[in-house]
């Protein structure tokens, strides 16, 4: 009677069933299928926060430039195939060097209101760092729709620059 029950309890098999297999799988699809809204959602505000930021550093810098060299400076952007990019340069030349921003990201045209001519928006800083025109705002949004936004504001005419978001934008 030993010796069978030593070869009944090895007969059994090892692992996990089928239907232990499928229930497992169903949780991990449930898991995932809550997870990806919540992800692209975090790489939406994370690609558009990082794309506020590198325009803000950039007006910043066309301000100093304009400070440092005692001349007018001009920070311009565009949407250039679908992609947007920005330029920092003097006042008298046109922009050469464009840096790009991520592909997801565009130009909510309905709610940028920086002076626009051929296509480019700009903010003039004067040699003393003062905006030059008028002022206004670039609001970037998602490419494919979505309702989050960010944008950046020049608020006075001394040249003070501030961010906003979603609802603040308009």
């Amino acid at each position: 009677m030993v010796i069978l029950i030593f070869f009944h309890r090895h007969r059994h098999p090892r692992g996990f069933t089928l239907l232990e297999m499928m229930i497992v799988l169903f949780i991990i699809g449930v898991l995932v299928a809550i997870a990806i809204p919540t992800w692209n959602e975090f790489l939406n505000n994370y690609r558009l926060n990082t794309s506020m930021n590198e325009i803000l550093v950039g007006m910043r810098q066309t301000q100093v430039q304009a400070i440092n060299t005692r001349k007018d400076w001009r920070f311009s952007i565009r949407e250039a195939g679908g992609i947007v990019q920005w330029s920092s340069h003097p006042d008298s030349i046109s922009p050469q060097l464009w840096s790009s921003l991520d592909r997801t990201i565009a130009i909510d045209s309905t709610r940028t209101t920086l002076p626009q001519t051929s296509g480019i928006r700009r903010v003039e800083f004067g040699f003393q760092g003062q905006i030059n025109g008028q002022l206004g705002r670039v609001t970037l949004r998602i490419q494919n729709g979505g309702a989050p936004r960010r944008c950046v504001v020049v608020s006075t005419l001394l040249g003070v620059l501030r961010t906003a978001t979603n609802e603040h934008c308009n």
